[in-house]
């Protein structure tokens, strides 16, 4: 998902400055100043404060599933990605998250991406050459709202995802699908009681509106004449617990799906007749009906009032109709204000 797994960071000095109730405040206060994790988007920065994060991610994937969750060799991409993010609290119930991703991608092996082959002028570029291909990739806008602080914060959101600009997406180093899209959720947490008062937890339910295939290269629809949608649905839940005053550790677990009249791998590659589905194909990315389980665990260091470090690290448990990751890691540095 581009925003349920996402990038709103809860510092600090945010937690207790954002107390929605008196009774948020007091198990935040005897958390002993618990520091929360870097992803914990139930909860707000407060009114006028926030963070600034710079975080680099790389994640290898060396397989790809069928829809029946088999796996096969295709060679192997490499997403390194440096975001951006910016969470700030318009007041003490609502906040608003910008993200900022640059990506650079490589793909090595012997069945690339080659938009070449169809017989349809089109424009994509060849990229899968063995050299990373770098650009901005998906912007993000998301507000959060604080409905509710008891018996647990329950934070409804919406997030937008435009691409920086038109970008190859017909390649294994590609930076994304080149689609826009609208994510609305919820986010529920809350820290447990006494004497469970240094363990929180956090549940994140959302779906993805994704932009058709109409639009995305009008040169090939030309041809292909598509226009069709697969939306996306997430729902994770995360543990996380107080190990001292300034370091938490965490662990979480997201499955995703998908829904629409999307298309299977490779089954769907061909027509009945034996020809190839040429829009299946040219529009994969796009039209899988992905299903995937990951599993995550990190860790947060409160280096002081305003500098937080964090560490993530996931892989893939289950998955269908997309890669199979090897591992995703992530590090990164923020500052509250």
């Amino acid at each position: 998902m581009k925003y349920l797994t996402g990038t709103a960071r809860a510092p600090l000095r945010a937690r207790v400055g954002s107390c929605a109730s008196a009774m948020a405040c007091a198990l935040a206060l005897c958390s002993a100043a618990a520091t929360l994790p870097a992803q914990a988007q139930a909860w707000l920065p407060g009114k006028g404060h926030g963070s600034l994060t710079l975080d680099y991610e790389q994640k290898q994937s060396t397989k790809l599933s069928f829809s029946d969750g088999n796996l096969a060799d295709f060679g192997k991409v490499i997403d390194r990605t440096a975001h951006l993010n910016i969470d700030y609290g318009l007041s003490d119930r609502w906040a608003i998250s910008v993200g900022l991703p640059f990506e650079s991608n490589r793909y090595t092996g012997n069945d690339p991406h080659d938009p070449r082959v169809f017989p349809f002028p089109n424009r994509q570029r060849f990229q899968d050459d063995g050299r990373y291909h770098a650009g901005w990739s998906d912007w993000s806008v998301g507000l959060r709202y604080q409905w509710l602080a008891r018996p647990f914060l329950v934070t409804p959101y919406v997030a937008y995802t435009q691409p920086n600009h038109t970008y190859t997406y017909f390649a294994h180093s590609a930076l994304g699908t080149d689609q826009k899209a609208l994510q609305v959720g919820v986010y529920l947490g809350n820290w447990f009681p006494p004497p469970w008062q240094n363990l929180f937890w956090q549940a994140g339910l959302a779906y993805t509106f994704e932009q058709s295939t109409k639009h995305l290269d009008p040169l090939a629809n030309q041809f292909l004449h598509d226009d069709r949608t697969v939306n996306h649905s997430a729902i994770s839940l995360k543990l996380g617990y107080n190990i001292t005053p300034r370091l938490v550790g965490h662990a979480s677990i997201e499955h995703d799906n998908s829904f629409g009249n999307g298309a299977d791998a490779v089954s769907s590659f061909a027509n009945p007749d034996g020809s190839p589905n040429f829009n299946n194909i040219f529009y994969h990315d796009q039209l899988f009906l992905l299903r995937m389980t990951t599993l995550a665990a990190g860790l947060d260091y409160q280096l002081n009032d305003h500098y937080q470090l964090s560490f993530d690290i996931s892989r893939t448990l289950t998955v269908a109709n997309t890669h199979f990751y090897n591992y995703d890691a992530n590090f990164g540095i923020s500052r509250s204000f």
